[in-house]
């Protein structure tokens, strides 16, 4: 019997309501910006639900990524303001 290889593990986030999926945990943050369409120069959120202000995240940054995680982007200065 032939051996089949072991399937890697799907990673789904959702970045602007939109699902991504990856095949590895630790993605570049530009590789996720690049693949939503986002433009290089807006800035990306992970959100966090509760009260804790969302997190930031460069677009330099290498992110570890779990299913069911949301982020979306925002243009720069466009927050921190009162709402």
């Amino acid at each position: 019997m032939a051996e089949t290889p072991a399937k890697t593990k799907q990673i789904t986030i959702i970045v602007n309501h939109n699902p991504l999926h990856f095949d590895h945990a630790e993605v570049p943050a530009s590789e996720i910006m690049e693949r939503a369409g986002i433009p290089s120069t807006n800035l990306l959120f992970l959100e966090v639900p509760g009260p804790p202000d969302d997190i930031p995240i460069a677009s330099s940054a290498i992110v570890t990524i779990k299913s069911g995680q949301h982020y979306y982007d925002m243009p720069p200065g466009n927050f921190g303001g009162g709402r």
